[in-house]
This record gives C-alpha cells, sequence and structure tokens, in this order.
C-alpha cells in the first residue's frame, strides 16, 4: 500500500569531540534551513501586504528643506572651502621658503628633518 516507510540510520564514532563536532554541524544548519524559511515566509508576506509604490515617476522631483545647527538661513560653508583649500596645490610657484597656494595664503615650509644621531664606531 500507500503506508510511508521511515528507517532510523545511527553513526558511530570513535572520538567524543568529532561526534560533537558532527551534532554541531547538523544543529547549525537546522538552524539555517529554519532562517531560511522564515525569511521566505517574511518576503512573501511583504510582497502581499505591501503594494504601494514609493517611486519617484517620470520628471518627479523631490524637495528636500534642511535646517542647520547654526540658526540662520542660507548656505554655510566651512572655512575650509571659504579659504579655498579645497583647490590646494603646491605646484603654484611662490618665493622663498613659502609655497603661496592660488588664494594667496603663503603656507609654511615643511620642519627640518631629525638630526642623525651616529654611534661611536670601536675599533
Amino acid at each position: 500500500g500507500g503506508r510511508p516507510r521511515h528507517a532510523f540510520i545511527g553513526i558511530g564514532f570513535r572520538e567524543r569531540p568529532e561526534a560533537y563536532d558532527f551534532q554541531a554541524a547538523l544543529h547549525d544548519h537546522m538552524k539555517y534551513l529554519h532562517k531560511m524559511r522564515a525569511a521566505e515566509e517574511m518576503e512573501h508576506h511583504y510582497q502581499q501586504s505591501c503594494s504601494v509604490d514609493y517611486s519617484l515617476k517620470e520628471g518627479e522631483t523631490l524637495v528636500l528643506d534642511l535646517k542647520t545647527k547654526g540658526g540662520g538661513g542660507g548656505s554655510i560653508r566651512s572655512k575650509f572651502f571659504e579659504l579655498g583649500l579645497s583647490k590646494l596645490s603646491l605646484d603654484e610657484g611662490g618665493e622663498g621658503d613659502y609655497k603661496q597656494v592660488s588664494n594667496g595664503i603663503m603656507l609654511p615650509p615643511p620642519p627640518p628633518a631629525p638630526p642623525v644621531v651616529l654611534s661611536p664606531v670601536l675599533s
């Protein structure tokens, strides 16, 4: 007949750590299968319950009005951009030990190299 059959299979290990590793691997795989099943159920539920399309349509724009912490309106830019340091270039010429950048700010020369201490050689 139509009666299903099943059988239990036993696996023996010589060492206890090997048996434990096998049991842990089976447990991890069962957890993985359970999480996959739950994720599929959540995705199926989401697809059926959430049919709202939030994407922007052709030609539609989004305008954001962001308030700054300064309290004043308008554009607040950092000193870095106000001074033009974002366009910093050491290729542009300057005179003397100072390098001049594009907006007229003079940069000091780099610090000197540390002195090299030579240990006396014993002969």
